[in-house]
């Protein structure tokens, strides 16, 4: 039997949900002003907070307090400083850094979210920022390109933690990550696994933000970029194939196809590893399913899915030893899966 969270109780619970957005609202505010970056150096006083951030007095006091009472900022006297949470994702430069993520919904998300009812009716997606197609067009490469990817990373950083220990790497020698963009999962598994080396198989427009992110992280060497349309193109030879946060963006049949491409491409034995929000069978589980509309506001045919339909995609390809994990710190579901090896 499915079971779901309580519902609401009373007028109260009800305008919780109905005010939410006023919490996120907040946090997106804090993250744009980079009042947890400016917090990082030690506390300040409101009155030192609205010179350093550019706070009017008035609201100030109540937009600290607020952050203070959601947990994300301390207060001892009239004195602020961040909390635990603050000074690992939110404070710029950090290695888990989700400031960019958070710039993401607020920027992008947020106002296309503002006309969900009119995509409920005709399943379109909805514009957010103006110059966001830019993202998806021949400006792939600009620079609010790499901010889209630096959110991108911050997504994905709890599940791409967790790749390196996910199969027995070393019966692999070649991955191709499909839909792999500037090869953050790729570079992540090479620097855990020297032996390895991969291609990212993406866009065209690309391939100079992969060399320059492979630059940065040191792993030019072990990694290479094919330019091409995963969908048509003839994939790499290859022992392992990556499809994450990939199969999302689009429907059913192309997901079953993906999945049989990789099949096609991996040598007898090689493994298959898919990761995304997915979501459990019996559709309980609430951030996957926002993150399922979503999609519905950003793509034509993209949702996110259920476990056991990813599960089907695979064995219809003939792949055999399905498993599937969850990645607490992300709600990423990643499914396992081998190729036979040869008879």
């Amino acid at each position: 039997m499915t079971t779901h969270p309580a519902p609401p109780a009373g007028p109260a619970g009800i305008m919780a949900i109905a005010t939410a957005f006023s919490r996120a609202r907040a946090l997106h505010a804090a993250v744009e002003l980079d009042l947890f970056t400016v917090l990082d150096a030690g506390s300040l006083t409101a009155q030192e907070l609205h010179a350093r951030c550019g706070l009017h007095p008035r609201g100030a006091a109540d937009f600290l307090d607020l952050l203070t009472v959601l947990g994300l900022l301390e207060r001892d006297g009239d004195r602020y400083r961040n909390g635990p949470a603050a000074t690992e994702y939110l404070v710029r430069g950090r290695p888990r850094y989700l400031g960019d993520l958070v710039r993401l919904q607020s920027e992008d998300l947020y106002p296309r979210w503002l006309h969900l009812a009119e995509a409920l009716r005709d399943g379109r997606p909805r514009s957010g920022t103006p110059g966001q197609d830019e993202i998806f067009g021949e400006e792939y490469h600009s620079e609010r390109a790499r901010w889209f990817h630096d959110a991108m990373d911050g997504a994905g950083s709890s599940v791409l933690r967790e790749l390196p220990r996910l199969l027995p790497w070393q019966d692999v020698k070649h991955v191709v990550d499909l839909g792999g963009a500037r090869g953050t999962a790729a570079a992540g598994l090479l620097r855990a696994h020297p032996h390895l080396t991969a291609t990212v198989f993406d866009l065209p427009q690309l391939e100079p933000l992969f060399d320059e992110h492979m630059r940065r992280l040191g792993t030019t060497g072990g990694t290479a970029f094919r330019a091409g349309d995963f969908f048509r193109d003839p994939l790499p030879a290859c022992d392992c194939v990556v499809i994450g946060h990939v199969l999302h963006n689009w429907g059913a049949p192309e997901r079953a196809l993906l999945v049989a491409r990789a099949y096609e491409a991996l040598r007898p034995g090689g493994y298959l590893l898919v990761y995304d929000p997915m979501i459990d069978d019996g559709r309980t589980t609430a951030p996957q399913l926002v993150l399922s509309l979503n999609m519905l506001m950003m793509t034509p045919t993209g949702s996110e899915y259920t476990r056991s339909a990813c599960r089907e995609w695979a064995v219809a390809a003939g792949f055999e030893d399905i498993a599937m994990s969850v990645v607490p710190a992300s709600g990423d579901t990643v499914l396992t899966a081998r190729k036979p090896p040869a008879v």
